[in-house]
This record gives structure tokens, sequence and C-alpha cells, in this order.
């Protein structure tokens, strides 16, 4: 990564929180609430478990990852999304709270969930892909044409069938539970409990975005981080922007190797 690509995404993750910061403090003045407590919100994502205690660990967590991108060599490892899944869950369950729950992932109604899902990756592919063109020939005349992701790189440089099995576990399955675990089913609810929908939405978007330290993806990451937000909100179950980022990343495995 270039220098000037490294500064851009400096300057998102900068954004990102200057952004969430001056959210929180205008919910939190616009409420006039001393104790902090903010009233029902709207859309379907409940935020009654969410305290506090719960937003000094999100504002902690947008915080780490601002370190990443602004050091990924030695952290980027500790940012791994699985990891830090297990790590909020061991939180949650010392508390004695209901995860599934908690996270959105209670029984539903599968046909509804199916469908609900399969019109949200639709039009998100459609959606991020366009966008994806036009963001990378705008880059390419500002700092030159990027670099291949990490993970792209690291598949197209994979050629045995084990390590490719691997790779779309890792891709198709671990990566959408443990992402949208951290993104939509904690840092979302926590940070929109203090602030709005809409500033919670960008702030964890724009993290989201800038954590997988790849500015040719960055906008459209951004992009899909704000649909599956809204589409959680729309469904009410974290079930519908798991398989949507997991029909997403497989769909996006397959044009990889078949390009």
């Amino acid at each position: 990564m270039t220098l000037a690509e490294e500064q851009l995404l400096v300057d998102c993750a900068n954004l990102t929180l200057i952004f969430m910061g001056i959210g929180l403090l205008a919910g939190m003045v616009l409420r006039r609430r001393p104790d902090l407590v903010a009233p029902a919100a709207p859309g379907r994502v409940s935020v009654s478990e969410f305290g506090l205690a719960e937003l000094t660990i999100a504002v902690g967590l947008m915080f780490f990852f601002y370190l990443v991108v602004r050091h990924p060599g030695p952290l980027r490892a500790m940012s791994n999304s699985v990891f830090l899944g297990l790590g909020l869950s061991s939180y949650f369950i010392s508390r004695r709270c209901d995860l599934v729950t908690l996270f959105g992932l209670a029984p539903v109604d599968w046909r509804r969930l199916g469908w609900q899902a399969a019109v949200s990756l639709v039009g998100i592919t459609v959606v991020t892909m366009g966008l994806h063109q036009g963001w990378m020939n705008w880059l390419t005349n500002l700092v030159g044409r990027p670099e291949l992701q990490d993970k792209v790189k690291e598949l197209l440089q994979t050629k045995d069938w084990a390590g490719r099995a691997g790779f779309f576990f890792s891709a198709c399955v671990l990566a959408p539970v443990s992402e949208e675990m951290v993104f939509r089913g904690f840092l979302y609810p926590a940070l929109k409990r203090f602030s709005r929908p809409m500033v919670a939405a960008t702030a964890v978007a724009g993290a989201f975005a800038v954590i997988h330290l790849s500015l040719g993806a960055l906008l459209p990451l951004f992009v899909m981080a704000l649909l599956l937000t809204l589409v959680y909100e729309w469904s009410g179950s974290l079930w519908v922007p798991i398989l949507v980022h997991a029909g997403f990343n497989l769909t996006n495995i397959i044009l990889t190797l078949c390009s």
C-alpha cells in the first residue's frame, strides 16, 4: 500500500471517529436526560440491553479499530472479528444475557427470512459492484491503481483444493457470522442507544470499511455496511445480514476465480 493510500485510509478513520463523537454528544444533549437512558429507539433492532457499560466498550472498540488502521502490522491479527466476537460473547455470558435474543438471532420464519435475504443480496450486490468500478477509476486518477485486498491475493495464490475450501469456509461462514455479531449485533445498537440510528449506522459503516485496510474496497464496503444495517432494521433479525454477507462474499469469490 502506498503512502497516499495509507493517508486516505487514516483520514477516513479520523472522519469516522469525529462523526461518531459529534453524533453521540448531540444525541445526549438533545435528549436532556442526566441519566443518559434513551427512549425507545425507532426500528426493529432492540437497544434495551445496551447501557453505559456497552457504550464504553463500543467506543473502545472504535478507537481500537482506529489504531489498527494507524498501525496495521502489530495490531491486525488482534483485530480479527472472530476473536472480537468471542470476546464480546464472553462478556455478555458473564452478565447472563440471552445471546440469541441480544444479537437478533432468535428463531424466525425461514421462508420469510429467505426471500428477505435474497432480495437484499441482489440489491446490495448490484449497488456495490456498480460503485466499485467508478470508485476504482477515481482512485486511479488520484493516487494510482490501488492494490488488491490481502484476502483477494490470498485466494489467487491458493491453488490446492484444501486451501481453497478453508478459504471458502472462512469467508462465507466465519467472517459473516463474526463480523455481523461485532458490527451490527453489538456496535450498532450500542451506539444507536445514545445517538440516532443514522449516526450509529454511518459510524459503524465507516469502521467496517476502514478496518478491512483496502482503499480499493473502501467505498463499496462502506455502502455495503450501511445497507446491511438497513436490512437488519427492516428484517429485525441478524440472520438476514449474515446470509446476505455470506452470499456477497461467495459471489465475489466466484467472480474473482472466474476472471
